[in-house]
């Protein structure tokens, strides 16, 4: 007998308030594992941005190093 057989024949004889109250209590457990699943899906996604914007952070200031080498570099040619 698999686990829902289980659940089914330990729920049968069970008066259907009592019923809705198991269900309910198994609606509100798939709820919860659903926000869990968001929330873990949201964190993903701000580690990966943060990420991206650091990196994009560091190459921005490599960029202005390398326009602030070059200049320095076109100043003394051209003196």
């Amino acid at each position: 007998m698999n686990l829902i057989e289980k659940i089914y024949h330990v729920i049968k004889p069970l008066p259907e308030n009592i019923v809705q109250e198991v269900l309910g209590f198994a609606l509100f457990l798939r709820q919860r594992e659903e926000k869990a699943e968001w929330q873990n899906l949201m964190n993903a996604q701000s580690t990966a941005l943060n990420y991206c914007n650091e990196d994009l952070a560091c190459n921005i200031s490599t960029v202005v190093c390398m326009i602030s080498q070059h200049k320095n570099i076109i100043e003394l040619l051209t003196r």
